[in-house]
């Protein structure tokens, strides 16, 4: 795969180490399982059976595991930033320079968990405002006018997405978040957003959303649908799922 361009790349945010299950590790958790999706969809169409469980290589130099796929003519790289959640604007660049990624409004998909979509939902966003790093703290600041600030809010709340938005220089890539919920009353976010997913329905509307963005995904780049369209078909819910599919149910986890 090395002799050709890279598609897309898919970087999942979150904490290595202790973290590995938590809900602010959605986007990590994203990553496992879009390629393992992946993996079992190539390995059954070319007839080998269930394959086993992918390998993320280890890439120092790039502060980052790195799985490389091929899914109907497109490769693709699962990224999985090694910085910590604050850092990862320094993997992400070196990344898309590594594998000479030229458009990343296009080509890359970053995806994170967000308190405020609700759980079993995804939102998805794009094309944020462009600003420069020496006044990007002060456009955070300022209340703009909803054309723009819409826009530029979609980048905030999130040190992930702040820090790769604050690295590039630019918000103009492709956001897939995956939505976690807030915290009962008298439970901190810090506290909430570093906890475990638990068993029972949360787990099930967590594996829900997943499925949700790997359908997102797959519907972008093979079914050359615009990110309008993407949105309207899979992040347009406001509500809860009031029913899973019985395929999820007690399967995720």
């Amino acid at each position: 795969m090395e002799d050709r361009n890279v598609d897309f790349v898919i970087v999942g945010l979150g904490n290595p180490g202790e973290y590995a299950g938590s809900r602010h590790n959605a986007g990590y958790i994203f990553c496992d399982y879009l390629a393992n999706e992946l993996t079992k969809a190539t390995s059954l169409a070319l007839g080998f059976g269930t394959p086993g469980p992918p390998q993320f290589v280890r890439r120092d130099d790039l502060m980052a595991d790195i799985h490389d796929v091929t899914f109907e003519s497109l490769r693709i790289l699962l990224v999985k930033p090694l910085t910590g959640m604050n850092g990862s604007g320094e993997a992400v660049a070196k990344v898309l320079a590594a594998y000479n990624i030229t458009a990343p409004a296009s080509q890359l998909i970053c995806v994170c968990d967000d308190l405020n979509t609700l759980p079993g939902s995804i939102a998805i966003q794009s094309r944020a405002a462009w600003y420069h790093r020496r006044v990007y703290y002060e456009l955070m600041r300022i209340l703009l006018s909803p054309e723009d600030g819409g826009e530029l809010r979609s980048l905030q709340g999130h040190r992930g997405i702040e820090s790769i938005a604050s690295t590039l220089t630019h918000g103009n890539w492709i956001r897939f978040r995956v939505g976690i919920g807030r915290p009962a009353e008298g439970q901190s976010i810090v506290s909430y957003v570093l906890s475990r997913f638990e068993d029972g329905q949360e787990m099930n509307l967590l594996g829900y959303a997943l499925s949700l963005a790997v359908q997102s995904f797959q519907f972008l780049a093979t079914k050359k649908g615009d990110i309008k369209d993407t949105k309207k078909k899979f992040a347009s819910s406001k509500k809860l799922p009031k029913t899973l599919p019985p395929w999820l149910m007690g399967n995720f986890g």
